[in-house]
């Protein structure tokens, strides 16, 4: 939802290279989303064979309350570990997930 909220629509094919994942599993999360209405399909404006997703509304309340909550979380851990702690962390788990890529 966080990618498909800094763009204006992206396809299927652009969310999977941005999430790194299959494009069955890419397609499952998204079916789940679009029947839980927090993101919908349009024609590409520019190729109608191709689709586009966008967030929805819902999505968009969705992603703001899970936004709040991670940075609640984040707090706490500064609070915690202090902030050099915290940010040593934060740049281990980015490593993490980048080398996961």
């Amino acid at each position: 939802m966080k990618a498909l909220s800094e763009r204006r629509g992206m396809t299927m094919r652009a969310i999977a290279d941005e999430l790194a994942l299959s494009a069955p599993t890419t397609t499952k999360i998204v079916d789940r989303m679009v029947q839980e209405a927090l993101v919908y399909r349009a024609p590409d404006p520019s190729d109608r064979r191709k689709v586009v997703l966008f967030l929805s509304e819902k999505g968009a309340e969705r992603l703001a309350a899970q936004s709040a909550r991670v940075n609640e979380q984040e707090t706490k851990a500064e609070d915690a570990y202090g902030n050099e702690h915290a940010e040593k962390l934060r740049a281990m788990l980015e490593s993490f997930i980048r080398r996961m890529e």
